[in-house]
């Protein structure tokens, strides 16, 4: 994501943040660390940390994205999270906190798109939530986080 200032900071670092989820209902980050070996072009990847988050929906979670600096999740209990990265104390790896949820209209919700949106300094974010059938909604100004639909 190139809105992420969190995710420049951690790439001019040579570090990678990955979100990932599954049917254990956790949202999970992973720090990866790259390092250059030599000149042939080849680098060596490091497992640096990892942040789970337990309990992030209370059913399996089907979808995870980047809209800028928050990780969005989407789960088979209709719930779509938004969580914004936080520090956490003693570590250098990043954690996450609920900004807030919502309920989807979309049942056995599987799916998450995301689309970033840029107009006269303004951001936003358009999503399409699919399952047995599809749901838009957005967010307007991702820093601030608001829904709309």
């Amino acid at each position: 994501p190139t809105s992420c200032p969190d995710m420049f900071e951690e790439a001019a670092k040579g570090h990678l943040l990955i979100a990932s989820a599954g049917d254990d209902h956790r949202v999970t980050l992973c720090r990866l660390a790259f390092e250059r070996l030599g000149d042939k072009g080849s680098c060596q990847i490091t497992l640096e940390g990892t942040f789970r988050f337990d309990c992030a929906h209370t059913s399996s979670v089907r979808a995870v994205d980047w809209v800028g600096p928050l990780v969005l999740s989407l789960g088979l209990d209709r719930r779509l999270r938004v969580w914004e990265l936080v520090d956490q104390e003693e570590s250098s790896m990043k954690g996450l906190k609920e900004k807030f949820a919502e309920v989807t209209s979309c049942t056995e919700p599987e799916a998450l798109a995301v689309a970033h949106l840029a107009a006269d300094g303004q951001g936003c974010a358009v999503l399409a939530l699919a399952g047995r059938g599809v749901e838009l909604c957005s967010l307007q100004d991702p820093v601030s986080v608001m829904p709309s639909r």
